[in-house]
């Protein structure tokens, strides 16, 4: 079988006259009212500690059961922080950091992309209700059935890193709309000289 990729010149950029960005307006962001009552979301202003140690407490005075706290305001703080410094930068929160549904509805509300790397986080995102034009396809050695799966969901937006990946997804999906991912080597580079981004 052969396949044909079409090759694709980048040329530099060259900007006749000065770029200036405009600070959005500002919008205000909440946890959407549909997370707070599907996921029993509760306003709280105990600190984390104090909600910890007061849910610690529940537990051993009925019965031992598994827990977790999401702090939902902080996902919309730091969604607000991303706006603020990078406007024209639209996220694609992966998945696999962490699937919980109250987090995945919160950050799609707040428009939101997804990067999903397998077909249960394609499905996990369209059975919540959203796109399949807010999905990228980023796993790095995608299934064939994978890549039909999404070709036949709508999901036509997919990384790849090599030669090989690229061959996969041009015999299963040729018109899928592809993302270069490229590896860097930076094991040479010490912390302090890595560049950073702290959003608090």
């Amino acid at each position: 079988m052969c396949t044909q990729v079409e090759t694709i010149t980048v040329h530099k950029l060259t900007l006749s006259e000065p770029v200036t960005l405009e600070a959005p307006a500002p919008v205000r962001l909440t946890v959407p009212q549909d997370v707070v009552s599907k996921f029993d979301v509760e306003s709280v202003t105990k600190s984390t500690e104090e909600l910890i140690a007061e849910k610690i407490n529940d537990e051993l005075s009925d019965n031992e059961e598994a827990f977790y706290i999401v702090d939902l305001s902080m996902v919309v703080k730091q969604y607000k922080q991303w706006v603020n410094f990078l406007p024209r930068v639209k996220p694609f929160y992966a998945i696999k950091c962490n699937s919980n549904p109250a987090i995945v509805r919160t950050l799609g509300s707040l428009g939101v992309n997804f990067d999903c790397a397998s077909k249960a986080e394609i499905q996990q995102i369209l059975g919540s209700g959203f796109s399949p034009s807010r999905i990228i396809y980023a796993n790095p050695t995608k299934m064939k059935g994978h890549i039909n799966y999404a070709k036949s969901v709508g999901v036509d937006l997919m990384t790849f890193d090599n030669t090989h990946e690229l061959q996969k997804i041009a015999e299963s999906f040729p018109a899928a709309r592809l993302v270069l991912r490229i590896i860097t080597d930076d094991s040479h580079l010490s912390a302090n000289s890595l560049p950073s981004l702290v959003l608090l």
